[in-house]
C-alpha cells in the first residue's frame, strides 16, 4: 500500500491520510472516484479494473479511518458525526450511504439509482 497500513505514506508522492483536514476536504463519493479513476498527473493509478465496486468502497471507508478517526460528514447537519450514525433526515452515512453493522457499504449511486462517483449520468 502506498499510503501505509495506518495512513502514513510509504512511497514517494503518496498523501498522508492521517491529516484530518485533508480527509475532510472531500466527500466519500469523491474519495471513491479518486480510488476508481486515479489522480491525473500523480502516481495514483486507477483501481476500477483491479477491484470491484464493493472493494473500492471498503478501501475508501478504511482510508477514512486514518484521519477522521471514525467520523463522517453529515450533509444535513453540516457537521462531522460518528460513522454509521443516523442523520437528521434519517439516512445513515455520508452522502446518503448506509453503513450497516458488519461493514457493508452501499454506494450513493446504488441508493439514488445514478452513477454517483463522478457526478455523471
Amino acid at each position: 500500500s502506498c499510503h501505509g497500513k495506518d495512513g502514513k505514506p510509504v512511497k514517494a508522492g503518496a498523501r498522508d491520510f492521517r491529516n484530518t483536514e485533508r480527509m475532510k476536504l472531500y466527500s466519500d463519493s469523491v474519495w471513491f472516484w479518486r480510488i476508481s479513476e486515479g489522480v491525473p498527473n500523480t502516481k495514483m493509478k486507477p483501481w476500477k479494473s483491479k477491484l470491484p465496486d464493493e472493494d473500492r468502497w471498503k478501501v475508501m471507508a478504511f482510508e477514512r479511518t486514518f484521519g477522521l478517526k471514525g467520523k463522517e460528514y453529515d450533509v444535513v447537519k453540516k457537521e462531522w458525526v460518528p460513522i454509521g450514525g443516523v442523520t437528521a433526515s434519517g439516512a445513515g452515512g455520508t452522502d446518503g450511504t448506509a453503513t450497516p453493522a458488519g461493514g457493508a457499504l452501499t454506494p450513493p449511486a446504488a441508493k439514488a439509482g445514478g452513477k454517483g462517483a463522478g457526478g455523471g449520468k
